[in-house]
This record gives structure tokens, C-alpha cells and sequence, in this order.
């Protein structure tokens, strides 16, 4: 599946990734207890701080829900 990730610099990549669940990402990077500061993303690394937008390709303009 490919995703789209948007940061809060502007930046716009897309990433193929073999499953995504949008709640357990959410989850994770959400865990104030997890000590991690950056996630690997298909084949990209980013600051958990940077992350805006994760969503499947296409849902952004077709309104669908992962």
C-alpha cells in the first residue's frame, strides 16, 4: 500500500508499506511513555514531532477512512 505523509515542513512523501493500520500508528506515536523520536516509514525515517498526515493515497481527495 502507499502512503502519503505530509510534514510541518512542507514536505510530501510517498512511501510503499507492506500493511498500515492508521489506529496502531496513531497509538504509537501518540505513547507518551514510547521514548522513540523518530519512525521509520516505508523507507524513511521522521521526527515523531514532524508527522502531520499519514493516509493511503488517494484518500486525502476521495474522503476515504483507513
Amino acid at each position: 500500500m502507499q502512503l502519503e505523509i505530509k510534514t510541518s515542513h512542507g514536505q510530501t512523501f510517498v512511501e510503499e508499506v507492506a500493511d498500515y493500520n492508521a489506529a496502531t500508528l496513531a497509538n504509537e506515536l501518540n505513547d507518551i511513555t514510547n521514548r522513540k523520536t523518530v519512525f521509520a516509514i516505508g523507507n524513511i525515517v521522521l521526527n515523531r514531532n514532524a508527522i502531520v498526515y499519514i493516509a493511503p493515497v488517494g484518500a486525502a481527495t476521495t474522503g476515504e477512512q483507513a
